[in-house]
């Protein structure tokens, strides 16, 4: 997707939402401009994220594997907040 980027193929909509919400987000500095425009992009499936307890992960993961889920991933966790209301660490 960086590679689209690149060559400023991506979605209006994902520099306005990064404009929007750039004054909650801390970024890591090793987080370039490219991989922020593709985190932001606009075009997602919605509704495939999911916050659970950190001692029902490995539960909630054994059953995404047995019921055949294509793919899965932790892809963070909710802390007490900083300044940022989000953190993206590479």
């Amino acid at each position: 997707m960086e590679s689209l980027v690149e060559q400023s193929v991506y979605p209006g909509g994902a520099t306005r939402n990064l404009n929007r919400v750039a004054s909650k987000i801390q970024w890591d500095l090793a987080i370039g401009d490219e991989t922020r425009l593709v985190l932001a992009d606009p075009q997602t499936s919605g509704g495939l994220l999911v916050a659970i307890a950190p001692d029902d992960l490995d539960h909630l993961l054994g059953r995404l594997a047995d019921a055949s889920v294509p793919a899965n991933a932790v892809i963070g966790e909710i802390t007490d907040r900083s300044s940022a209301a989000i953190e993206v660490r590479s």
